[in-house]
């Protein structure tokens, strides 16, 4: 069958109720250039500009006001004094494209290089994101918006089935892109899980390892505890685990590279009596153990399997046992980004606070703790995103242009919806009813100096010149 052309026919008009100027839009098609319009004022109402490239970004360039929520703190304060957000478009059909496809034909458009953001592409993102939840809290998505959020709920209500073959073909087309990739921008743990910076001149290697304490501290994890720790990823935390706490631990992961890394540091270390690294799933997770940990796995488990864990977490855990699970939430149900889940991470849901109880509720588990390192997240995020530009030359050699820009938008994108709050990071620890778990960590205040107070630090900003490179 023939495709269907995403060109307007020369009649088309988009449903646009009046327009934005954009700059440049004089060289291209008058189609090309309606459109353009239309998709400048939508931009516009985001405090987002819209330019063709070759076009200067003065005079009638289409911006909105300055996007509505406040300054809460220097990284605000940084975004807010910038300039205004800037998409240049390379190619005029990026337009069509985008106005077609929406926000994952925009980052589509992005990695293909069709279009480029001008300046700071966190900064960016983060104000768009500002102006976009400014429009829900005031009743900016009615209409049809609000058909799709009925509909998105329907759907998120039945949740997706993630079987071990599937869950197994989402980890590999993620975490097996190469272990020399992620050793370019990962601290020297192979830890991929927010860090935690309680104090800010803590680089990103000493946070990660004050991540792991904090977990260790929260489960009182001591000499001869029985741990299990589901979804490992390079085996950072079970290794720590038995060499700080003296521990022993069964680490479970369904990654083969990942798996094949984490035995060959454990025998590095001489820590092969304490771990047992176990290529499989959570779901043939055996008991009895004292300790359940999982840092980063819910997200890969599916909604409908939550009480299928706890079920594994509740008949393994011995009496007197306790939990902590470590996941990315939200506010609200919300289905993954489409370009997320098919370019990134194949699968991905991340529940609210209330979706999470699945695990806990139905399975006799009760719930001692809650906290929200959200903002730690963002410096982590940060810290990635700052190594990852600083080796795009390996990485291009190991793949291409476009997979450099892929992973560029990815690292920015997660870092904006963290600072904006879209996305949270949830730390849930958790016992057998009618059980207390070892006494829990006092919270650290965090300081006026830390991750949710000081300035962005200094990173390399995203090429915004037509012909910069990628």
């Amino acid at each position: 069958m023939k495709k269907r052309s995403a060109q307007p026919s020369a009649g088309a008009k988009p449903e646009c109720a009046g327009t934005g100027v954009v700059t440049g839009s004089t060289a291209v098609s008058p189609v090309i250039g309606r459109v353009a319009g239309c998709l400048a004022k939508r931009f516009g109402e985001l405090g987002v500009q819209l330019r063709f490239a070759g076009s200067s970004d003065g005079g009638g360039a289409f911006q909105g006001g300055e996007p509505a929520g406040g300054i809460e703190s220097a990284r605000d304060a940084r975004a807010a004094t910038a300039r205004p957000p800037t998409i240049v478009v390379k190619d005029p059909r990026a337009v069509v494209r985008i106005a077609l496809g929406g926000t994952r034909a925009l980052a589509e458009s992005y990695v293909d290089g069709s279009i480029d953001f001008e300046g700071d592409l966190q900064a960016s993102l983060e104000a768009a994101n500002r102006a976009l939840a400014s429009r829900r809290t005031a009743g900016g998505t009615a209409g049809m918006a609000s058909l799709s959020r009925v509909i998105e709920t329907a759907r998120l209500a039945r949740g997706r089935v993630i079987d071990r073959d599937t869950a197994r073909r989402n980890a590999m087309s993620h975490y097996d892109l190469g272990n020399d990739f992620f050793a370019l921008w990962l601290d020297p743990s192979m830890s991929y899980t927010c860090a935690y910076f309680p104090d800010a001149l803590m680089d990103l290697a000493d946070a990660q390892r004050a991540k792991m304490d904090l977990v260790c501290a929260k489960l009182g994890i001591g000499e001869g505890d029985r741990v299990v720790d589901a979804g490992c990823g390079w085996g950072g935390l079970a290794l720590h685990m038995a060499e700080r706490c003296g521990a022993r631990v069964h680490a479970y992961n369904i990654s083969p590279a990942q798996i094949a890394y984490a035995r060959e540091q454990a025998a590095e270390r001489g820590l092969g009596d304490r771990v047992t690294f176990v290529e499989d799933d959570y779901r043939s997770v055996e008991g009895p153990f004292d300790v359940f940990v999982s840092i980063g796995m819910l997200e890969a488990v599916g909604k409908s399997q939550y009480e299928e864990l706890g079920a594994v977490i509740k008949r393994g855990l011995a009496r007197g046992g306790r939990g902590l699970i470590h996941s990315i939430g939200r506010n609200e149900p919300i289905a993954t980004d489409g370009w997320i889940d098919r370019y990134i991470f194949p699968g991905s849901y991340k529940p609210s606070l209330a979706e999470m109880l699945g695990v806990f509720e139905p399975n006799g588990l009760a719930v001692a703790d809650v906290e929200n390192l959200r903002m730690h997240y963002v410096e982590t995020l940060e810290h990635w995103a700052a190594r990852f530009e600083a080796r795009t030359d390996d990485v291009r050699a190991m793949f291409d242009d476009a997979f450099v820009r892929r992973w560029r938008l990815y690292l920015n994108a997660a870092a904006a919806a963290f600072a904006t709050g879209w996305l949270q990071l949830y730390q849930v620890v958790f016992s057998h009813q009618g059980e207390l778990p070892k006494q829990i960590r006092p919270r650290q205040p965090i300081s006026p100096t830390s991750a949710l107070g000081r300035a962005r630090p200094a990173r390399p900003v995203s090429p915004g010149a037509p012909d910069a490179p990628g």
